[in-house]
């Protein structure tokens, strides 16, 4: 008579418990790598949107006519959501005052990525903001966003 070879179930039970528990341990650390990981793609983005501003700021004199409607198609291929569809990108000139022609009336902007789906998740760092002076900030205020970790 052959002895038979294989496993029991409870040993194949044990086998499938271990594994569960390593998920659950494994799985919201790869979830926040990959969140980390997509903060490089929108700090690489508002860096291209920003020269992209200040070229339409040195062709008309201003900053009024540098909208979102002009500027991320020249830089998204998805305006206003990013190329990896992970944030929403919007431009908001800043007007200091009235009295001067076209589109030299504003003369600084601000550009502000929301992340989106998955993304939004991402309680360290929820928005990213840069402005004409090259001034970076964050949602939640976290220093950290902005470096590369």
């Amino acid at each position: 008579m052959k002895k038979q070879s294989g496993f029991t179930l409870i040993e194949v039970m044990i086998t499938v418990g271990v594994l569960a528990i390593l998920a659950t341990i494994a799985f919201p650390a790869y979830q926040s790598q990959k969140r980390k990981g997509n903060r490089a793609d929108i700090i690489s983005a508002l860096g291209r949107i920003s020269i992209e501003m200040n070229r339409c700021y040195s062709d008309n004199g201003g900053y009024t006519c540098c909208t979102d409607a002009v500027i991320l198609p020249k830089v998204l291929n998805a305006p206003p959501v990013t190329d990896l569809g992970h944030y929403t990108i919007t431009i908001t000139p800043n007007s200091p005052g009235v009295g001067l022609i076209g589109c030299k009336v504003a003369q600084g902007f601000s550009i502000t990525a929301t992340a989106i789906g998955d993304q939004a998740n991402d309680a360290n760092c929820p928005s990213f903001t840069i402005d004409s002076s090259g001034n970076q900030t964050s949602g939640a205020g976290n220093a950290s966003c902005w470096s590369k970790q």
